[in-house]
């Protein structure tokens, strides 16, 4: 039987914040998920959320301190995202996903495209 949300209202609420890096970005900083200001860990000034340039990250900023010493820090640090590749469209759907207890990881699997095993360790997380 397919997935049929309960309060369809949420549910599109959910896919429209996940519509984009940018909206779900911006809804786990709302929501405090992941930090919306940070200090450097080196001089403990404010950092400054930065467009990222690295080709290897997934995300599209970056902490950057403004002051001398120059340090970044991941935008997933200190966060349940931290170390973790996921991007945050997936993260949002996995969190109302689970929030159904009756689907399956393979069901799961099937409506974000994550692999079955990623959805079953996010899962026992």
């Amino acid at each position: 039987m397919p997935f049929q949300p309960a309060r369809l209202g949420l549910h599109f609420e959910i896919v429209t914040m996940a519509a984009s890096e940018d909206s779900s970005r911006s809804f786990l900083m709302t929501k405090q998920i992941l930090k919306s200001s940070q200090n450097c860990g080196t001089c403990n000034n404010p950092m400054v959320l930065s467009p990222c340039t690295a080709t290897k990250s997934a995300d599209l900023y970056i902490w950057k301190c403004g002051r001398p010493c120059k340090k970044t820090k991941s935008i997933r640090s200190g966060s349940v995202l931290g170390g973790s590749n996921l991007p945050f469209q997936h993260f949002l759907l996995l969190i109302y996903y689970f929030s159904s207890k009756s689907l399956t990881n393979v069901e799961i699997s099937a409506y974000t495209g994550i692999s079955e095993k990623s959805v079953g360790e996010w899962r026992s997380s």
